[in-house]
């Protein structure tokens, strides 16, 4: 079974479900973090059994088992049927329930009937939310046959020609739109290249979807215990209506699944846990605070003579030593607000080892629900905020390769965004902040953001002519002639062949 984790399920009421003790016993050792082969050793069932228990245990809901998924999404498992829908022209026709756009948008005068009003609003209202293929009404496996007949089919429905001669009014614009989004899928989607790089682009945006989705989940189970009352704050360290009765097996059905970034380029699973990891230790290494005692001695008259040398700790030793002092201060301490300290402890150690298998999203949730805990404890928060910085530095990477095709494909509003989040995760990225403020001027964004992160880009590099006329630029769009004029005569000064920047300068004269 080996690396094999089983996640629980939230929001499972584990007292409802038909269990045998056995069935319990196994469930309440499922946190999201102990292998097959942990939880066998924790309750001494052996492994063919454990596996008839697991599946018997996810057909009930109560927990997942990811690596079941995978091999059969890698082709390893059953085959799975085919997806039904409807054919591509019709794939408009039937409203979304209740319709994403108001019903009044129906009345707009234009002269055509109620069925292509209909038809024409769903499809304005849909095609930016969906994927290149789901705008075809296909799947990624689609090959160009089934791409073209989908492509055609549709433009017979949304080709603006098709209304020709006929006054749409409102309703002009948006079949343009919905016309534009199935032109871009059919030629992305057409063509091997364009087609591949769209692939790398979902497949990058799941990975990162489905970390965020795991973050988002954790802090809502942490504004949970937040808005709990003291009261029910028991041992699960979690608010719940069973919270005083005594429990058949312990409450797991809150925790959730801790999942990694992942690696693209790694083949096994294991491979991809042992480079996370070691990418986390580098990362991780150069954040470690000082031990206490590096700090120079206080100066004695006379001295004491020195004590007995110990041996120098490696970083790794020093940031586990910090987490177990900060896991025994909590659970010894009276102060803080009245909840299980024993469980805070429970999160920090989760916490740490999370920390040591590369997975700094579980690491940051475990911290997340002691600090929920525990607000007001500085160290905690301290620890919190560290390895939160390890999220964003790790999702970096994976923006960063969205922001770049967004901007290959002149999408300037998510290239804005996604850029942003490379720069929350790189914050000294000279390239991430001054492409942050061209998207976001290029999309008509935040130009308070833009500014800022242009004049960071600068303060990195206050050589680079690239930094100076992106700030240029900047300053350009909010009519702020004489600092953009400032800050070009810097840069044809360091470049005076830059036809760019003496454009611009002539611009703001």
């Amino acid at each position: 079974m080996g690396a094999k984790v089983p996640v629980p399920v939230g929001g499972v009421d584990i007292y409802k479900l038909p269990l045998t003790t056995m069935e319990g016993f196994v469930l309440s050792r499922v946190d999201g973090s102990a292998t097959c082969d942990d939880i066998a050793m924790m309750t001494s069932v052996q492994s063919t059994e454990l596996d008839a228990i697991l599946d018997r245990l996810e057909e009930l809901g109560a927990l997942k088992q990811p690596w079941k998924a995978a091999r059969a999404r890698r082709g390893g498992g059953p085959p799975q049927p085919a997806p039904s829908g409807p054919p591509p022209e019709q794939l408009y026709d039937e409203p979304e329930s209740p319709p994403d756009y108001e019903l009044s948008e129906l009345d707009d005068p234009a002269e055509i009937n109620l069925e292509a009003r209909r038809r024409i609003l769903n499809a304005f209202h849909m095609v930016d939310d969906l994927s290149l293929y789901q705008v075809l009404g296909l799947t990624q496996k689609a090959d160009k046959k089934k791409i073209r007949a989908a492509y055609f089919a549709l433009s017979k429905r949304f080709h603006p020609d098709a209304f020709f001669g006929k006054d749409m009014g409102a309703y002009e614009a948006k079949i343009e739109h919905v016309f534009k989004r199935l032109t871009e899928a059919y030629e992305t989607l057409g063509r091997a290249k364009r087609r591949e790089e769209y692939d790398q682009y979902l497949a990058t945006t799941s990975a990162t979807l489905e970390v965020t989705e795991v973050l988002a989940q954790a802090q809502k189970e942490a504004e949970e215990i937040r808005a709990a009352p003291e009261s029910v704050l028991l041992d699960t360290g979690m608010p719940s209506s069973d919270a005083l009765r005594p429990p058949k097996v312990p409450d797991v059905a809150r925790q959730r699944p801790k999942r990694k970034v992942r690696e693209r380029g790694v083949s096994s699973p294991d491979q991809r846990r042992k480079a996370a990891a070691a990418r986390l230790r580098r990362g991780l290494d150069s954040m470690i605070p000082p031990a206490a005692s590096s700090r120079p001695p206080p100066v004695v008259s006379p001295a004491p003579p020195p004590p007995p040398s110990a041996p120098p700790q490696s970083k790794r030793e020093k940031r586990e030593s910090v987490i177990k002092e900060l896991a025994r201060t909590l659970t010894s301490s009276p102060t803080g607000m009245p909840s299980s300290p024993t469980k805070i402890g429970q999160y920090l150690e989760q916490a740490k080892t999370s920390e040591e298998r590369g997975d700094v999203v579980g690491a940051s949730n475990a911290l997340q629900l002691a600090l929920a805990m525990q607000p007001d404890n500085e160290e905690v928060k301290a620890e919190y905020d560290r390895v939160t910085a390890g999220v964003a530095a790790a999702l970096a990477g994976n923006y960063e390769k969205q922001a770049r095709y967004e901007e290959r494909v002149g999408k300037w509003t998510e290239a804005a965004e996604s850029w942003a989040r490379v720069v929350e995760g790189r914050p000294e990225d000279a390239t991430a902040n001054r492409s942050a403020a061209l998207c976001l001027l290029r999309s008509s964004g935040d130009l308070h953001l833009a500014q800022r992160c242009a004049e960071t880009a600068v303060r990195l590099q206050p050589d680079k002519v690239e930094s100076l006329v992106a700030l240029a630029e900047v300053y350009l769009g909010a009519g702020l002639k004489l600092n953009a004029r400032r800050e070009l005569e810097k840069a044809v000064k360091l470049d005076e062949d830059n036809d760019v920047a003496k454009n611009l300068l002539r611009e703001a004269k």
